[in-house]
């Protein structure tokens, strides 16, 4: 892996099928969130939409090619853009991305979602190869490869459902 963009491009990706199974599995605080933010969505539409992430998510894993990796960053920038919109119009509902776990639009969050998209466009120039071939090239580097990739993810959806509530909470307590 030779660029600075590949782990948390990989990270992101992975993220992006995460949401995409807690769409199809349940589509409702999406479709909830798509409302409170104004937007037409139903959950025929939310599950259609996380198929699609399911899709992308799991095709710039496996071959990053500069159309995929662009497609990764616009989605993550469309994804900011909304939550920048559901602030504006409804701050205290949830963004609907942590399933039925209540996770209002963060500033953290609009922020995850911009380096995400980063890496997307950092990927289509660089033009990293998938993590199958990465692995592949490097047999003894696979296990912390993913481990590390897998630490990213986990710890960008703890930030960004975590830190908000537990500030949130200090805030509160010492007003």
């Amino acid at each position: 892996m030779s660029n600075a963009f590949a782990a948390p491009f990989f990270a992101a990706a992975t993220l992006l099928v995460a949401s995409g199974i807690l769409k199809l599995r349940d589509p409702g605080p999406p479709s909830r969130a798509l409302e409170a933010a104004g937007l037409p969505g139903g959950p025929s539409s939310v599950r259609l939409l996380g198929l699609a992430e399911i899709t992308l998510g799991t095709s710039s894993i496996v071959v990053p090619h500069p159309w995929a990796a662009t497609a990764l960053a616009v989605t993550y920038a469309v994804f900011a853009a909304f939550l920048v919109r559901l602030r504006a119009r409804r701050p205290d509902a949830s963004c609907g991305c942590a399933g039925e776990r209540e996770l209002p639009p963060s500033l953290l969050h609009v922020a995850f979602d911009l380096v995400a998209a980063g890496s997307g466009v950092g990927l289509a120039v660089m033009r990293e190869p998938g993590l199958p071939s990465i692995l592949a090239g490097a047999p003894a580097l696979a296990a912390p490869l993913v481990l590390g990739i897998g630490a990213v993810a986990v710890l960008a959806a703890a930030a960004v459902t975590l830190v908000p509530a537990a500030f949130g909470s200090y805030r509160g307590s010492h007003s």
